[in-house]
This record gives C-alpha cells, structure tokens and sequence, in this order.
C-alpha cells in the first residue's frame, strides 16, 4: 500500500533515511504538495529517489517547509500507469491531462493511500485515484454550495 506522511508547519522535514525506507517500499514514483501564498504547489513524477530528495531540498531552500506543512505521497502502483503522470499527489480537477502534470499550483490537492476497487483497472492510463478525482471528487466538490467538507454526502464518501 502507498506511503502518505504528512508533516506539519513548524516541524523538520523528515530525516533522509525515513524517505528512502519509504521510497524503498513503494518504488513507482513520488510527489510531495505545500501550501504557498494559498495556493498548493505539487511537485511530482519522482521516478528515483534521488531525484525526489534533490527536489525536496531545492524547494526547501527556496520555500523554506519547516515553516510549510507538507504531504509526502510515495506509491506502489495498483492501477494505471507507473510512470511520472500518475504519481500523488493531484490537483483537484476533472481533467485528466491536469491530473497527470508534475509541476503545477492549484487550489486543492490530494493524494490518496488504498484502492478504489470500482476504479481499479490496470490496463487505464489514468489510475483508480485520478479517476475517482475526476468522475466523483470533482462535481461533488464544484456543485456543493456550502463549504464541501461540511456536505454529508462527501463525508460519507471520504469515510
């Protein structure tokens, strides 16, 4: 199963050898989100550990994520394609050539740990989290008029 760790504004980013166990474990791919000037930058499509963990430190440098909560996302593929696109995490979005970029600002992003079994097709580009995003998360979060995280029907969802 995926690796999700998310450390919290104000805190170290996790130590060197913790990510590589993680990458270790699930080795197709990885990303990492923060929020900036309230936008969510993504910075995904880490295909060896090396060139994530140079990332991480060039946007360390530059943003400073001590002071930045941030959700790392390391995955073992289950579905879709194991290649840069489909790494977590996403952009809140119903396209699927946005939910597939690796270097992108949005408003919302999410990453996800399990499989959505109804989603779950290995011969798809897109994989089960993309499409679940793209056929699901996105209307319901687009059409509900009260803040979307209130809505019953999306707790029930998430749950």
């Amino acid at each position: 199963m995926c690796i999700i760790i998310v450390k919290n504004s104000g805190i170290d980013l996790p130590d060197k050898e913790i990510l590589k166990r993680c990458w270790n474990k699930n080795p197709h791919g990885a990303g990492f989100m923060f929020n900036n000037n309230n936008k969510i930058i993504i910075k995904k499509g880490f295909m060896s550990y090396e060139n994530f963990y140079e990332n991480l430190l060039r946007n360390d440098k530059q943003y400073r994520l001590k002071n930045q909560s941030v959700v790392f996302h390391f995955r073992i593929s289950t579905s879709g394609l194991i290649d840069k696109g489909n790494c977590h995490p996403y952009p809140l979005t119903n396209d699927s050539i946005y939910l597939r970029k690796t270097n992108l600002r949005c408003s919302i992003g999410i990453a996800h740990n399990g499989i959505i079994q109804e989603y779950n097709h290995k011969d798809s580009v897109l994989n089960d989290t993309q499409l679940f995003i793209k056929n699901i998360i996105y209307d319901l979060i687009s059409n509900t008029k009260i803040g979307y995280y209130k809505s019953e029907v999306f707790k029930k969802i998430m749950e």
